[in-house]
């Protein structure tokens, strides 16, 4: 699992564990939208990630969506494995601010 982490004033306003499923750079604006399929949602305060149920043969199976704001000068290229995503609202989008990918950094759940 990697590690991508925006910290506003010591706490975050969300937290995902999941998947990039799409980048899209818009250079005018100088940011990136990033859509996440996230598999635990560990904190939110307004309704920035969606739950979206699929159902299984057995079992219904929940995950969450949403697209996270970064800027353009961070880079954010796809990558393959879970991330942990934390970030910001701000007037109702996610933020991400730039931050170096750490392969170490090992979460599991309780």
């Amino acid at each position: 699992m990697f590690w991508v982490r925006f910290q506003v004033w010591d706490f975050s306003v969300w937290v995902v564990r999941g998947y990039i499923k799409n980048i899209t750079h818009y250079p005018e604006g100088q940011t990136s939208l990033v859509e996440v399929s996230a598999v635990r949602l560990y904190w939110q305060r307004s309704g920035l990630f969606n739950r979206q149920e699929a159902s299984g043969a057995s079992e219904s199976v929940s995950s969450w969506h949403g697209h996270i704001n970064t800027l353009l000068q961070c880079h954010m290229k796809p990558g393959d494995g879970e991330f942990l995503f934390t970030g910001s609202d701000h007037f109702g989008e996610a933020w991400l601010g730039c931050a170096p990918r750490h392969s170490a950094l090992a979460l599991s759940d309780p």
